[in-house]
């Protein structure tokens, strides 16, 4: 993948199951703060109806509409936006803050632990 050539990774996770708390793995002692998701799915907000389901639940489960995620310094994203943008769509999600877990900012959904 030419991204990782060109642009200066400090880490990759597949959100899968175990959903955001994914990245607490890569590096337990920063808070990585979601503060523009992408929309998810539609068929999530039937099942979250549908099964009563929390969206602490929903985004520690299901990729909420995010495959995969890429940290790297802020000075990079823009190059690195136009490669992945020619194959996937792609956007900046968040940031990395002094702290501990993961934050999703509107909905106030964090995790701690994996």
């Amino acid at each position: 993948m030419k991204i990782l050539k060109i642009c200066q990774i400090h880490g990759m996770a597949h959100i899968t199951g175990s959903g955001l708390r994914n990245l607490i793995r890569l590096q337990p002692n920063v808070e990585f703060r979601i503060e523009e998701p992408f929309e998810p799915q539609p068929i999530f907000t039937v099942m979250q109806e549908l099964g009563n389901i929390a969206d602490k639940e929903l985004y520690q489960t299901f990729n909420m509409g995010m495959g995969m995620v890429i940290i790297m310094p802020e000075k990079g994203s823009k190059k690195a936006l136009e490669l992945l943008n020619q194959h996937v769509e792609a956007k900046v999600v968040g940031r990395v803050y002094e702290g501990q877990g993961v934050c999703h900012s509107k909905l106030g959904v964090e995790y701690h632990r994996y």
